[in-house]
């Protein structure tokens, strides 16, 4: 059994890897498609259906992705094949993180690509209730994130700025939660800056955002840096 899981290691550390470096439409495609090969390839080895769903949970990040930037009809034609795959996983899972972990993505598909704020809102009430019962940081964190998204998406900065705030309680981040910290950062200063509130304080929480991101271990998401570099670039814009 030991060397069905090793036999994929590689595969799998391959596509995270792939995936931190992407930052166009064409890599994150890649990434998506790396990552359904990989389900099948697992699938065939009938490996356990939660240990599918964490190896292959950054190969549907990057099939987000690559819906979010599609520029034809026929890429966007991919997001029905997307959300149900993700639905099927998080119906499936019952360990507690990977459950927050596909909710987050299936909020975060609701919101940002279907614009559907009602379904979005009720994922992640339930996502944010396991999270709370875990105790388990960096879970918390992302459905904070997942909570200050929707409400950028519906323009409402000032209520984002509040969720992000949140942050505040806790005295340290720890090591594994240092991503998702800098993009609830990220996220309140570019929140700080449309919704004109201030600029001063919202260059400060990108620049907060890109030390969480600079000691992130094996490093950055490219596209996070890239995110942070935009953002600053905004305060500046009259």
């Amino acid at each position: 059994m030991e060397e069905g899981i090793n036999g994929f290691k590689e595969k799998i550390k391959e596509i995270n890897e792939f995936y931190r470096k992407a930052t166009t439409r064409d890599e994150w495609k890649s990434v998506g498609e790396k990552g359904n090969e990989l389900e099948q390839e697992m699938e065939e080895a009938k490996r356990p259906l939660e240990e599918i769903a964490t190896a292959i949970l950054t190969g549907f990040w990057g099939g987000y992705y690559y819906v979010r930037n599609a520029e034809t009809e026929i890429e966007i034609g991919n997001l029905p094949f997307l959300t149900r795959k993700v639905w099927r996983y998080y119906n499936l899972v019952e360990n507690p993180v990977l459950k927050v972990e596909y909710g987050y993505l299936l909020s975060t598909i609701a919101s940002e690509l279907e614009e559907n704020f009602d379904q979005a809102a009720k994922i992640t009430k339930k996502i944010r209730k396991i999270a709370d019962e875990t105790g388990n940081v960096t879970l918390f964190l992302k459905v904070m994130n997942n909570r200050g998204l929707q409400h950028m998406k519906m323009r409402d900065f000032e209520e984002a700025v509040n969720v992000f705030k949140e942050i505040c309680q806790f005295k340290e981040i720890p090591e594994e939660a240092f991503g998702v910290a800098g993009n609830i950062m990220s996220n309140s200063g570019a929140s700080k800056i449309r919704g004109k509130m201030n600029k001063k304080d919202g260059f400060r929480d990108l620049v907060s955002a890109l030390d969480y991101y600079l000691r992130v271990e094996g490093g950055p998401k490219l596209d996070h840096l890239r995110g942070v570099r935009n953002r600053m670039l905004e305060a500046f814009k009259p």
